[in-house]
């Protein structure tokens, strides 16, 4: 019996790391695609400050570039505030489990 609960106290640590390097990845990720969208929207500087394009082909690029550059802006400020939610739940549990365990020595 005590074998069992050890293997299954186990399996619980090891989906809690899992989920732990998970919301990590999913972190790195959502400011891999801000700094992305923010590059973008400082590209807008060179767009207009090119004397090699007439005036309708800056406005069609700046528009392209606010196209690409506000949904990603928009959809990885949403996914990084998921995944901070969420890694701070699991952090806060992964550290009363460590007090628990402490506490039980």
């Amino acid at each position: 019996m005590e074998l069992a609960k050890q293997q299954t106290e186990n399996y619980r640590k090891s989906i809690e790391q899992f989920s732990n390097v998970k919301g990590f990845v999913n972190l790195a990720s959502s400011l891999a695609g801000l700094a992305s969208a923010v590059n973008s929207l400082k590209n807008l500087g060179s767009i207009w400050s090119n004397q090699n394009l007439s005036g309708a082909e800056k406005l069609l690029q700046t528009v392209t570039n606010l196209g690409m550059a506000i949904p990603m802006l928009v959809t990885n400020f949403n996914k990084l505030k998921q995944v901070t939610t969420a890694l701070s739940g699991s952090l806060l549990n992964s550290t009363k489990i460590l007090e628990a365990q402490k506490a039980a020595e």
